[in-house]
């Protein structure tokens, strides 16, 4: 009988720190690549072959030509272009906030809107753009020169 009252106590602690634990994000926008979006960028270029780039933050200003619109709230972003006009490479790290709805409402928005012509006579087809997320951030690839490595190094981040 009092094995039976420990274990019926060792359980009711059990859950008691269960039910105390912080809640997992209900949208799924928990942070799970941190640090700076600069040191991430040169994580996620290593290894790829990518052309001579600028490193900007995103801005109001800037916004639209970076993801195609303003209707998407962000807490940080970061762009890297390439420093040629005549070169279709554009990369997008957006940190979103944590209580963002429809992260994949988001993502479609921004791939229906993306300009992948913006550059001087060349571009990219839009079905090659990518859009994903790991968790909060978000990452625009509109690029003909290994975006999929790229992609996949973003990916292999949050391991």
């Amino acid at each position: 009988m009092k094995n039976l009252f420990v274990l019926f106590l060792v359980l009711a602690f059990c859950l008691g720190f269960a039910a105390c634990a912080a809640p997992a994000a209900e949208n799924g926008l928990e942070t799970k690549i941190e640090g700076d979006l600069s040191d991430i960028f040169d994580k996620i270029f290593d290894g790829a072959d990518i052309p001579f780039i600028e490193k900007m933050p995103v801005s109001d200003d800037n916004m639209e030509y970076m993801i195609g619109t303003k209707d998407v709230m962000y807490t940080e972003g970061l762009a890297c272009e390439a420093a040629f006009m005549s070169v279709p490479f554009s990369v997008v790290l957006l940190r979103l906030p944590k209580d963002t709805d429809d992260i994949d409402a988001v993502k479609a928005l921004i791939r229906d809107q993306v300009d992948s012509f913006k550059w001087i006579c060349v571009g990219v087809d839009k079905e090659k753009v990518i859009v994903d997320n790991v968790g909060d951030l978000l990452i625009l690839i509109v690029s003909n020169s290994d975006a999929e490595k790229i992609h996949q190094n973003f990916l292999g981040l949050s391991l």
